[in-house]
């Protein structure tokens, strides 16, 4: 028996989602401060260099970046964020950081997904790569 097309695409996304499904997402949380700290850009997750505490649970499932672009003390800071954006939309903007005191104009990305605070990325997730595959390896050996 040859599977419809509609077989294929819903195996597909089952796929997907069991490989997704109930999986804590994480973020980097770290500051730093000049040339001081593991937390500056670039900020190489890949290299080993990133201590493992630096990676902690974030229940809510979205992180932040911030840079302080101040040039006489640049500052960044990595962090999970308590609630997502009113918008739901991850994305990078200039936001006034309201220090006691004063305050000043930072820049910061907001993301979803797990680790994607390290730095803006185009990378396509490892999951949705293998489903696609998968889905693919389904359609050709199914005939259609």
């Amino acid at each position: 028996m040859i599977p419809n097309m509609e077989w294929i695409i819903m195996a597909g996304m089952m796929s997907l989602f069991a490989m997704t499904a109930g999986e804590t997402k994480h973020c980097y949380v770290c500051k730093s401060r000049g040339d001081t700290g593991d937390c500056k850009d670039p900020y190489n997750s890949e290299s080993g260099a990133i201590p493992p505490q630096s990676i902690q649970p974030c229940f809510t499932g979205w992180c932040m970046k911030t840079l302080d672009t101040d040039d006489n003390f640049p500052a960044t800071q990595r962090t999970c964020m308590n609630s997502p954006p009113d918008d739901n939309t991850p994305r990078c903007t200039y936001a006034m950081d309201n220090l006691p005191g004063f305050a000043k104009k930072v820049y910061v990305c907001y993301c979803k997904g797990n680790l994607c605070n390290s730095a803006l990325s185009g990378k396509a997730s490892t999951r949705i790569v293998i489903s696609a595959a998968f889905v693919v390896f389904l359609f050709f050996t199914a005939g259609l």
